[in-house]
């Protein structure tokens, strides 16, 4: 099988390719422009807005064919490290030093094995640096670790590919056979590994071809790349392939020339596929004018999927732009026509970067770093864009590889509507990690053609594996806008899944044709202080509630509050996950239409248990008819939407009423005026606590705008304001979610 980098490998092995193959040369960059860009990512700490980071990235990419102006860089990376910053910054620092650096930058990160607020980003740094020396200090600092930190440390050097990682099993989940979880790359000589990938034979040659992605050393890409020369289409398709997921960029002009002239059609495909993955601005007009200029449909899909890849990767607006104009004129109408369409979303996702609910409507883009769907104070360290890429990190750090599953695309390179599938079982091996490490496993999955499937979520621990369930059978759909559509779901791994830096994961299915996933990632929490864990369920709601708007604000809420770690899951099955425990706080932000996606009992179970061990529960606006017709919702939401009443005033201005002041949630807030949907269609007979209320303009009796459950083991504080994301842009309302969620999660006040 031939694995391909996603967007995390695939940045660290392209920096690295263009630290060892160097480029045009260029001047020193002023100081005082360094300094403009290192200081604020000096001051960065955890939960601040990430553009310093962001900005420091683009100016390092942008000087990286300048050997020069890269050795100042990585001068000022090591100082920064090494520095009295903030972890943050100095683990930031790490991370880049794994991307450029060289020997100066291993013996620093050396000195950093030893400090343990950075002794993961130290060594994942050494794992990814090319140069000798690195390999060299990760087997010195292992020669004096034991235990935990020993294995860490030799788990780097398996994913250099300096140490023979013992031969993988893997023990099946439901419905399947017992199988290796993939070719192991033998020991050998560059030469022999070409010699095997080149072979008539094709018996070890997928091996070989997985170990030359993981070769280190000086002139690695020019032989590879000169083997394909020498060698019959079909190796050279297969070479190629090695080349992009090593990140070769000084095999562009090779493959630039492949793509536009060999004789063979697997090849042309292949080269473009590699110049969207290694190619830089310059080649956005090289695959433009190969899709004008397509003379088959496989090369026209694969010139413009390349294209769209290269410039999400690169994001230089102006080159693309360029690009279009220079091609447009000559190409016959309908390809115009797509070219246009293409520069359109191009310049709509400039003005509108950010996951909003009408870019994912329209161009769903990749979960990634900064997501406001992840946990707070936790960095994403493995990503699988499944059906894109077979294997995601490579050799360079934590990976998520495909055991199980066959690719498959309904719409280009946007990442959900690719996906991997499998009749009965998708399999993931999962590595890299730390075994004393806290992680998050999170994934997209959507019934795209409505089939009606459900599939479970199982991780696998150990060898032979033992198995437990992390996710019970759920439908793998959402619904925004009354339309369907992906959903993101996210559980914690429980301690001790991770074993030996490593851990499986297997999504049965549970009904329908197959099994689908579309995206994987990890995410490993950094340190830093203990938070209350809040997790923010969604997932489902009436067409005039847009969730994907609505949630991550009221995560941008609480997370003014330093107190909460707030994770976002956009299935409501997520409440029958044995993991929940995990939570110290449960929001209901959805509201559940059976007839679109029947909840089964365990989820309304799962949430009742949760509730009656004292952990917290918040609702939120709609959050009153969640699960409307399960009997004893009642008497935990303390009040019901009744659908047989007037729902609520005309959306509009109205005067909160704060009831009782003397409650931990609403002392110190005063009343407060907001515009909003004010709620007259309660219904209940629970004791409850009233704490807010507004009078209706229309049958001008008060009614409650805010409570709490009078059940003593019970914490639920219900609220329903909250209609959109003006509305919580109100102070008085950001100000009572705050305080109600801190009592829910057993403290008080405002941070």
């Amino acid at each position: 099988m031939k694995h391909r980098a996603n967007a995390i490998g695939w940045a660290a092995l392209l920096a690295a390719a263009v630290w060892l193959l160097g480029g045009c040369g260029g001047p020193p960059i002023k100081p005082s422009e360094i300094e403009a860009h290192f200081a604020p990512v000096a001051a960065y700490r955890d939960g601040a807005s990430r553009a310093p980071l962001l900005e420091l990235e683009k100016f390092i990419h942008a000087h990286s064919g300048n050997p020069a102006a890269m050795r100042q860089i990585e001068r000022r990376l090591i100082g920064l490290a090494v520095s009295g910053a903030p972890v943050e910054a100095r683990a930031f620092a790490c991370e880049q030093l794994g991307l450029i650096g060289g020997p100066a930058s291993a013996k620093a990160l050396g000195g950093l094995l030893e400090d343990e607020g950075l002794a993961f980003h130290a060594r994942q740094a050494l794992q990814r640096i090319p140069d000798p020396s690195a390999g060299q200090v990760l087997r010195d600092a292992m020669g004096r670790s034991e235990g935990a930190d020993r294995e860490a440390l030799r788990q780097s050097l398996v994913a250099r590919g300096e140490i023979e990682a013992p031969k993988a099993t893997f023990a099946p989940g439901k419905g399947a056979s017992r199988r290796s979880s993939g070719p192991e790359a033998s020991a050998g000589t560059l030469s022999e590994l070409l010699g095997r990938a080149s072979a008539g034979d094709s018996t070890g040659r997928d091996a070989a071809l997985a170990a030359l992605e993981r070769v280190v050393g000086q002139g690695a890409d020019e032989a590879i790349l000169a083997s394909a020369a020498e060698g019959t289409a079909e190796v050279r398709a297969k070479l190629i392939g090695v080349l992009a997921a090593r990140g070769a960029r000084g095999a562009v002009p090779g493959l630039a020339r492949w793509a536009k002239e060999d004789p063979d059609v697997a090849v042309r495909v292949a080269a473009m596929d590699a110049l969207g993955r290694v190619g830089g601005g310059t080649e956005l007009r090289t695959l433009l004018s190969l899709y004008v200029a397509a003379g088959s449909q496989p090369e026209e899909r694969a010139a413009q999927d390349a294209a769209w890849a290269l410039y999400r990767r690169v994001g230089e607006l102006a080159a693309l732009k360029s690009a279009v104009l220079a091609s447009v004129a000559g190409a016959p109408q309908p390809r115009q026509d797509v070219l246009k369409k293409l520069l359109a979303r191009a310049e709509e996702l400039a003005r509108s970067p950010g996951p909003t609910a009408d870019t994912l409507e329209v161009e769903p883009l990749p979960t990634g770093e900064g997501d406001p769907i992840f946990p707070d104070g936790h960095r994403l360290v493995a990503y699988h864009d499944c059906g894109l890429d077979d294997l995601s990190g490579g050799g360079a750090g934590p990976f998520i590889r495909t055991a199980q599953g066959k690719p498959f695309k309904f719409g280009g390179r946007d990442p959900v509507r690719s996906a991997l599938f499998d009749a009965r079982q998708l399999r993931f091996d999962v590595g890299g990690l730390r075994d004393d490490g806290e992680y998050v496993l999170g994934l997209t999955w959507w019934d795209a053609d409505g089939k009606g499937r459900k599939q479970s979520v199982h991780l696998g621990t150990g060898e032979p594996v033992a198995w437990r369930q992390a996710l019970p059978a759920a439908m793998p759909v959402a619904f925004h806008n009354d339309r369907p559509t992906w959903a993101r779901v996210q559980v914690p791994l429980p301690a001790g899944v991770v074993k030996g830096g490593a851990f499986r994961v297997a999504v049965n299915n549970e009904g329908g044709p197959n099994v689908v996933v579309s995206e994987m990632w990890v995410l490993e929490r950094q340190p830093g202080a203990q938070r209350k864990r809040v997790l923010i369920v969604a997932g489902d709601d009436w067409k005039g509630h847009l969730w994907r708007q609505t949630g991550p604000e009221f995560a941008s809420i609480l997370r003014e509050d330093g107190r909460f770690e707030v994770t976002i899951c956009e299935s409501p099955w997520i409440l029958a996950s044995p993991m929940l425990a995990h939570y110290d706080a449960v929001m209901l932000h959805f509201k559940n239409y059976a007839e679109r996606l029947p909840l089964g009992p365990e989820v309304w179970a799962g949430l009742e248990k949760f509730a009656g061990s004292g952990k917290g529960v918040v609702l939120a606006h709609f959050g009153c008819g969640a699960f409307e017709d399960w009997e004893g919702f009642g008497a935990v939401a303390g009040r019901v939407w009744d659908k047989t009443k007037r729902g609520h005033d005309p959306y509009g201005p109205f005067r909160v009423l704060v009831k009782d002041a003397a409650h931990p949630i609403t002392r110190g807030i005063g009343d407060f005026d907001t515009t909003d949907e004010l709620y007259t269609c309660l219904k209940g007979d629970a004791a409850i606590r009233v704490l807010c209320g507004a009078v209706s303009k229309i049958d001008g009796r008060e009614h409650p705008m805010a409570f709490v459950n009078g059940a003593e083991n019970l914490r639920v504080f219900h609220c329903t304001l909250g209609h959109d994301v003006a509305s919580l842009k109100n102070a008085g309302a950001r100000a009572l979610y705050r305080s109600g969620v801190a009592w829910a999660c057993g403290i008080e006040g405002q941070d």
